[in-house]
């Protein structure tokens, strides 16, 4: 079976694609949001409660997206050690 990106029953993956995504998504607003500023300083944009909210919000998804990308890091490796070591079994799961 082929490997989608968006396989429901691997909600580890849905849920780091999802956080990757809506930090990305996020940072352009606030990008944006900083570019308007500085060329309109009468729409403060940078000043609103709602940039301020968005702010927080992007802080607390790139956090957690760190640590979520650390965590997969240092564990990742461990299974391919396993996964080398079992000759016979490694070619099964490749194809499945």
């Amino acid at each position: 079976m082929k490997n989608r990106m968006f396989d429901f029953k691997n909600k580890r993956r849905v849920f780091r694609v999802v956080l990757a995504h809506l930090t990305v998504l996020l940072s352009i607003m606030v990008i944006s949001f900083f570019m308007i500023d500085r060329f309109n300083d009468a729409m403060e944009f940078m000043t609103s409660d709602l940039s301020k909210f968005v702010c927080l919000i992007l802080a607390v998804l790139s956090l957690v997206s760190s640590i979520v990308t650390i965590v997969c890091l240092w564990v990742n490796p461990d299974r391919k050690k396993k996964r080398k070591n079992i000759s016979g079994l490694d070619d099964k799961r490749r194809n499945i």
